[in-house]
């Protein structure tokens, strides 16, 4: 048993020793890093940076790792994945419109959420999942809508064109969305939305559009986005939504989507086509 094996039983709770530490370390800074319960790390006193957790560049931490228990959901949600309808999904979803956000992106008045909530025929909703009752809930936190999105960047209100209840290919929602400087390219630089923050609005408008228009449990399976000009931060821009196609005996929803500012001659910051697939339908065929 060599001199690492030894000092790591007997420092239990100290991070195993990176590889390199038998072939790069002497014995002292091997002793000293399992005295220090694994803070001190060769060469960080003479460069003046912080000591980081072996095999993790940058640092690390254990807190906020998160569990797999989003892999195992209780029995009341598989039973509503099963028996969830269209019809029940739309009525939930635009009960209660739009609620203020606390972190709303949106300045008071804001001329595109004015004109979208006055438009004839455009009604708020917000997103929903099968909760644990097995019923459809609002979505309060997400990396892409809600509040919590738009803390961390981008806060996107969807409205669904009520002309096109019923259709299927021509299904329609319009959504306003903002990026601030938090879903910049680089916060504090000269820079647009960053492309991920605009390919992710736009692929939640398609999914949305899928769900409320046709299959309440829909996901996307494939992606084509076209970034056509830097996308504006702090700017209230709309995105436009519909359904191309539906194919594969009504199991797959091509929908299409662009990005453009408001106005009368829009211009197009980005487009993108969507693949969409009804799992509600893939999982009642099983």
């Amino acid at each position: 048993m060599n001199l690492i094996d030894i000092l790591q039983e007997e420092h239990e709770d100290c991070p195993e020793a990176p590889e390199c530490a038998a072939s790069e370390w002497t014995e002292t800074e091997v002793r000293e890093y399992f005295r220090s319960g694994g803070k001190t790390l060769p060469g960080a006193e003479e460069s003046g940076l912080p000591a980081v957790i072996p095999g993790q560049p940058g640092g690390g931490s254990n807190e906020r790792v998160g569990d797999d228990s989003w892999e195992h959901p209780p029995a009341a949600y598989e039973k509503g994945v099963l028996t969830a309808s269209l019809e029940e999904y739309q009525r939930v979803a635009v009960a209660e419109g739009i609620p203020d956000r606390e972190n709303s992106l949106f300045p008071p008045d804001d001329p595109v959420l004015k004109a979208l909530a006055t438009q004839r025929g455009l009604k708020p909703f917000q997103k929903l999942l099968i909760g644990a009752s097995g019923n459809f809930e609002v979505v309060l936190g997400s990396w892409a809508t809600g509040d919590n999105a738009a803390k961390n960047g981008m806060d996107l209100r969807y409205f669904y064109d009520t002309n096109t209840v019923g259709q299927k290919v021509g299904a329609r929602v319009v959504a306003a969305v903002r990026f601030s400087d938090d879903a910049a390219i680089g916060k504090g630089f000269w820079t647009s939305a960053h492309g991920g923050a605009v390919e992710t609005a736009l692929d939640e408008v398609t999914a949305e559009l899928a769900k409320i228009g046709i299959a309440p449990l829909a996901y996307t399976i494939d992606a084509q986005f076209t970034l056509k000009k830097p996308c504006p931060l702090n700017t209230s821009l709309v995105v436009e939504a519909k359904v191309a196609s539906i194919v594969s005996d009504g199991l797959r929803i091509n929908t299409e989507a662009q990005l453009q500012s408001f106005g009368p001659d829009p211009v197009v910051y980005a487009t993108c086509k969507v693949q969409i697939v009804d799992y509600g339908r893939l999982k009642r065929s099983k």
